[in-house]
């Protein structure tokens, strides 16, 4: 289930321009009654726990009187709970991080005045240095029993169960305690019950605040984490008891890297509660350009079954194949049978499962000669769950393992545009007819074309192949058609595989049809181009230019992209309008550039939400990095770069765009000639001759005699690089 963004994020922007906004704790109290209390800094709280109220959980008015009787300008990240007839609320003491006292609890009626605030008491916290509960940074979630015993040591025969946030001083990771009166608590077990996750993951640094809810016999977590910070995304974890836990493979569903301006630099603090049989989240974002902290608002809008009644809805898999025959291997998909879970599937096939579920395993018969990489939804050991509605797709990548070729093979690559018609059948099951078109977007012919569809069958080819010789030529478009009868509402995916030079290339694209109900669905595209294709020896800088379009009739908002091995990735241009919504018109633009070693495959994702659902694309791209160059000659300590920037025949200057551009931007950012240069490299090759690479050029120039140094790219500086 894909979380839906309010259209206006920020939900909550405080109008004092000094004041954050963070840590969101928020309750429904009644049908028109939601209370939230968030840290803040400034006036008109006399305390940095500032409290609102709403009818909506939309709308939001600040209390005219300020929060009482916490500690004073130092209390932080609050967790309110409603028990007892009153509030109860545990927070974080920000001056005294490493003993008991990091967290304090007070009571209230009202919400705003506090009484018997006191640090907690018991062994949450060691204080000792070096230790995994050295400190903590405050509650995550205080689970309220009603009907406790205050015995044994089960946690949640307790009157409160809190799972907290436990630091080293470095990582932080999720702990769990248990109380009878909320102030004197037990650590439950020896160690954190979720913790940070392993090296290379998106969590390996920081697994903390969030929210906890059991439905049935089911228990849900939200969780912030990262690897440098806690407050790089979001992620979801699943239990059967409450104390092991399972993280999602799908994590993090939301990112600071996902491309959304106002929570470009922070993403994090999930206040999620379950109304119904939907949820609705609050959460903190911080923006890059400006450093203001402001609240935002998500929901899951499709209903899920209850755990607890054993009915289940079902969930697809689909997963994908890449073969890189870079080094002489010949081995096609046929040569590496995959299963889920000991069954056999196919490449490109989408499979259905019953979810909730966790634990499938994506393996496949190995060979010793190509390496092995998992990607897309599944984790780095083919791991994936799902829950209902999902539509996961993993992507395995084999490379050949081998002395590399004398000529280094250029890559294929195709983009999939998958439409339909109508998108909505209002009056019940009927026809719909699926368009897919298909190009290439490489610089090298592609053979072998399979178009394979999951629910529509046969795909035709219509139109163009021109020239009738079965390859997908550069200059051409292979339009595909399928016509099918829908009973219900579906999301069909066609995947599309071909070869050149010994690489497969792979792309996917999804299209929802709903019936039953007029709202038409969104659909969203995306390609994804590498500049270079190859690299010499010791690779070198790629720019990847993301392209994002919506070949449907809605615009789509809350556009965001992820990328499994670039960021951060940039938003450049598009939004002709400036509504920030994706238009059928407009073509968003997105830069990403790496330095690779190696040849490598990447998948960026891109998803846009409207009338409740999610469209996602994805694309999936392979750049080839040569260990060795035959025939190079012998450049003395010429870089990489400076054989590419060597090719550039063309004069540039400030207002151009492209490849060229992009080119040099790379060689001057690796020929580090002074602080125009480190600026250049803190933003990247941007493919755009802006006053900032205007300035680099004429600081390399200066440094290297070339008079006068104008920050011109012609015939004098072109001379002197082919040269040196």
């Amino acid at each position: 289930m894909a979380w839906v963004p309010y259209p206006t994020n920020p939900l909550y922007n405080p109008i004092i321009s000094a004041e954050k906004a963070y840590f969101p704790s928020v309750l429904k109290m009644g049908e028109n009654d939601y209370r939230m209390w968030y840290q803040s800094n400034s006036a008109p709280s006399n305390s940095t726990i500032a409290y609102a109220t709403s009818s909506d959980g939309l709308s939001w008015t600040l209390a005219t009187n300020a929060v009482q009787g916490l500690i004073q300008n130092n209390a932080g990240h609050p967790h309110v709970e409603f028990a007892g007839n009153k509030f109860r609320i545990w927070y974080w003491n920000t001056v005294s991080p490493y003993t008991n006292n990091a967290m304090h609890y007070a009571e209230s009626v009202d919400g705003i005045t506090w009484t018997n605030d006191a640090a907690i008491t018991g062994n949450l916290i060691t204080s000792a240095g070096g230790q995994w509960n050295s400190g903590s940074y405050g509650a995550v979630d205080v689970l309220v029993n009603d009907t406790p015993t205050n015995a044994g040591t089960n946690p949640f025969n307790y009157r409160y169960a809190m799972y907290y946030d436990a630091t080293s001083g470095g990582y932080e990771q999720i702990a769990l305690g248990y109380s009878a009166d909320g102030i004197a608590w037990t650590l439950f077990g020896t160690g954190p019950v979720l913790p940070k996750g392993s090296a290379g993951s998106w969590d390996s640094g920081y697994a903390t605040v969030g929210t906890v809810i059991k439905t049935g016999t089911t228990w849900e977590m939200w969780y912030s984490g990262g690897i440098s910070a806690s407050n790089e995304g979001m992620g979801y974890a699943t239990s059967a008891d409450g104390l092991a836990w399972t993280k999602s493979a799908g994590n993090p569903f939301m990112s600071k890297n996902d491309g959304v301006l106002w929570r470009n630099n922070r993403t994090y603090t999930p206040s999620v509660i379950k109304d119904g049989n939907n949820y609705k989240m609050w959460f903190t974002g911080r923006d890059n350009a400006t450093g203001n902290y402001a609240i935002g608002y998500s929901t899951q809008e499709v209903s899920a079954p209850d755990p607890s009644s054993g009915s289940s809805s079902p969930g697809t898999i689909n997963v994908v194949k890449v073969v890189i025959n870079d080094n002489g291997g010949t081995k096609k998909f046929s040569d590496f049978p995959l299963f889920i879970n000991g069954t056999p599937i196919v490449s490109g096939i989408t499979n259905n499962f019953a979810a909730p579920a966790s634990a499938f395993t994506i393996t496949e018969t190995n060979d010793s000669n190509y390496s092995q990489i998992f990607s897309g939804d599944c984790d780095i050991n083919g791991q994936l769950n799902l829950v209902p509605g999902d539509n996961r797709f993993c992507i395995v990548t084999n490379n050949d393992i081998g002395a590399p070729l004398p000529v280094l093979p250029i890559p294929p690559l195709m983009t999939l545009v998958k439409t339909v018609n109508p998108l909505a059948l209002p009056a019940g099951p009927g026809p719909v007819t699926y368009t897919y078109t298909l190009r290439n977007i490489g610089i090298v012919p592609v053979t072998d074309i399979i178009i394979v569809g999951d629910t529509c069958s046969p795909i035709v080819l219509v139109s163009g192949d021109t020239n009738g010789d079965n390859k997908l030529d550069v200059d051409e478009t292979w339009v595909h058609r399928c016509t099918t009868n829908l009973t219900e509402t579906h999301t069909n995916t066609a995947t599309v595989t071909g070869w050149a030079n010994g690489i497969s290339t792979v792309d996917i694209a999804s299209a929802t049809v709903v019936v039953g109900k007029s709202d038409a669905p969104p659909l969203i595209h995306i390609t994804k181009v590498p500049t270079p294709f190859a690299l010499p020896a010791g690779g070198g800088m790629v720019t990847y230019t993301n392209v994002v379009t919506n070949p449907g009739f809605v615009p789509l908002s809350n556009i965001r992209l992820t990328d499994d091995k670039c960021g951060p990735v940039n938003y450049v241009s598009g939004d002709t309008n400036g509504d920030t919504k994706l238009d059928s018109t407009e073509a968003w633009v997105y830069t990403c550039w790496s330095n690779l070693s190696q040849t490598t495959t990447n998948t960026v994702t891109a998803s846009g939400d409207e009338n409740g659902l999610t469209a996602r694309d994805i694309a999936i791209v392979t750049v080839v990095a040569a260990d060795i160059v035959p025939g190079l000659p012998d450049t003395g300590s010429a870089s990489d770069f400076g054989q590419q920037v060597r090719t550039i025949a063309v004069n540039l200057g400030q207002g151009g765009r492209g490849n060229n551009v992009s080119t040099l931007q790379q060689f001057l950012i690796s020929q580090n000639k002074g602080p125009a240069a480190k600026a250049l490299g803190d933003v990247g090759a941007t493919a755009y001759f802006g006053i900032l690479t205007r300035k680099a050029l004429a600081e390399f120039q200066a440094k290297v005699g070339i008079s006068p140094p104008l920050g011109n790219f012609g015939p004098i500086t072109r001379a002197y690089i082919s040269t040196h």
